[in-house]
């Protein structure tokens, strides 16, 4: 049986704990300050962050929480007099980075899914650890807008189908920031860790709680890679591509490991689920919601569904839902244009995908409707992956935007083609009795009453995949784990409020 992540993340921890004097003695964090145009840096980049990341939390609960952890740990720092802005960013992505002048962010999907107030600070401490130590700074204004660029490339790609963008489903809510600290040395993010470790000691919280949130978002990790059907690689999450704790660096500080360390720290369990009690889950209104087989948006006023089979991965420019095999359907939005959807189609979107994708000459483009809606496609051939396949591409007008779809198909598999068409056929504008009536689930606060078992609190959960697994990866319980009577849980309610 392998050891779980909290065991070996806890060895860590505590290694760290060691090393530092937190256990025999005082240690001083690394004292290197940030040159003044710093801040200036982060000052210009800060903008754009957060329009890309869905915008600042509109939660004074939420944010002014986690500013006063922010400001606790900056407090215990070596640069406790510097400006630090804490910034939530209204997004489920599970994410949290750090940008030059003391500007660090957090996510409404990191805060739903840590499990206690000294897991936040962890993730916090860490953050404060890469500035403190210089690491971002290293990076300097021109890596950071280089870094932005090249993910902008990357974010065009999957909009116009590129051959990186088809197919990858890129979940660019997170990247802009994720995509400016991905690479930073182990050597930096260990030293990263025994900074956030010293930080969360000093300001009195249970140094091993980084390590119980790595835990949960490694099983979040491995759970959302089950439902899309795909095979999990840390490496390839967001959080452990911007975070990572591989083997070679657990193993570095597990040899150093000795028993000991913190009985009677601050874990704020019951505080803090109380506190995320109302908080968003998933996605908020205005970035729409998945519901089984059909996305839903209230605010832009449509509906659509997928196949079963298909998982739907929803971010702030694109839905995608990948199907078995090559098989996928992304829709992305467009500004309208005065022209009508073919000339649309054939002088604008075909030439500019075309440009993006190897393919050959594409079919007649057809007019029609969708349910009332203005609507021109067309086919192609083209290779994805270095396999042949088919490409439907679909522009629908409505509501003052254009709607394009882009299916992947089998080469010449005209039964998949038929079920891409007639997932795009579903394509509607929805009413405002029915925009009204879709809300988002938000965090329920719930303490563990006698007879609750993981089973009977799961069934309170609404229409999700896999309730039981949901639950555990949302309260870091492992298989076979119960949770205690009197414990606080979070349960996801849809909310009509």
């Amino acid at each position: 049986m392998k050891r779980r992540w909290t065991d070996r993340l806890r060895a860590a921890a505590l290694s760290l704990l060691l090393a530092a004097g937190l256990v025999y003695g005082p240690a001083a964090t690394p004292a290197l300050a940030w040159p003044e145009s710093d801040q200036q840096i982060g000052a210009r980049a800060h903008p754009g962050i957060v329009e890309q990341n869905g915008g600042v939390l509109d939660d004074a609960t939420r944010t002014d929480y986690v500013e006063r952890i922010g400001r606790k740990l900056v407090a215990a720092s070596a640069r406790p007099d510097e400006t630090w802005t804490f910034t939530v960013l209204d997004t489920p992505v599970v994410n949290a980075f750090a940008i030059p002048g003391g500007y660090i962010y957090v996510t409404r999907g990191l805060l739903a899914l840590a499990g206690d107030e000294a897991q936040l600070a962890g993730v916090l401490g860490h953050e404060i650890g890469h500035l403190t130590a210089g690491h971002v700074q290293d990076r300097g204004e021109r890596n950071l807008h280089a870094g932005i660029g090249l993910l902008a490339g990357a974010v065009i790609g999957g909009l116009l189908g590129g051959s990186d963008g088809i197919g990858e489903g890129l979940d660019w809510a997170s990247k802009i920031g994720s995509g400016y600290v991905a690479h930073f040395s182990q050597k930096q993010e260990f030293e990263a860790d025994e900074i956030g470790v010293r930080l969360l000691a000093r300001a009195g919280y249970d140094p091993m709680a980084q390590a119980d949130f790595l835990d949960r978002m490694a099983a979040k990790a491995g759970l959302d890679a089950e439902l899309r059907g795909k095979s999990y690689n840390p490496n390839s999450v967001d959080f452990f591509s911007s975070h990572p704790a591989t083997g070679d660096r657990v193993r570095k500080a597990v040899r150093a490991a000795r028993p000991g360390a913190s009985d009677g720290a601050d874990r704020g369990a019951a505080r803090y689920i109380d506190t995320m009690d109302g908080l968003i889950y998933g996605d908020a209104p205005e970035q729409g919601y998945v519901r089984g087989q059909r996305f839903s948006h209230p605010t832009m006023r449509f509906t659509f569904a997928v196949p079963d089979g298909f998982a739907i991965l929803n971010s702030d420019r694109t839905v995608d839902a990948d199907g078995p095999g090559m098989q996928r359907l992304t829709l992305s939005g467009d500004a309208l244009r005065s022209e009508d959807m073919a000339t649309y189609l054939g002088r604008h979107w075909l030439p500019a995908f075309q440009r993006e994708v190897k393919s050959g000459a594409p079919g007649k483009i057809s007019r029609g409707e969708v349910n009332g809606l203005p609507m021109a496609r067309v086919t192609l051939p083209i290779e994805r992956r270095g396999k042949p396949a088919t490409a439907l591409l679909v522009a629908i007008r409505h509501d003052g935007r254009i709607f394009r779809f882009v299916g992947i198909a089998p080469r010449d598999d005209a039964a998949v083609v038929r079920q891409l068409s007639d997932a795009v056929g579903s394509f509607r504008a929805l009413s405002a009795e029915e925009a009204a009536r879709l809300k988002p689930y938000r965090i329920r606060s719930y303490t563990v009453r006698r007879g609750d078992t993981v089973a009977t609190l799961a069934d309170k959960l609404p229409a999700l995949p896999r309730k039981q697994a949901q639950f555990r990866t949302l309260n870091g319980l492992a298989e076979g784990e119960e949770p205690r009577r009197g414990d606080r849980v979070k349960l996801i309610v849809e909310a009509h409020e």
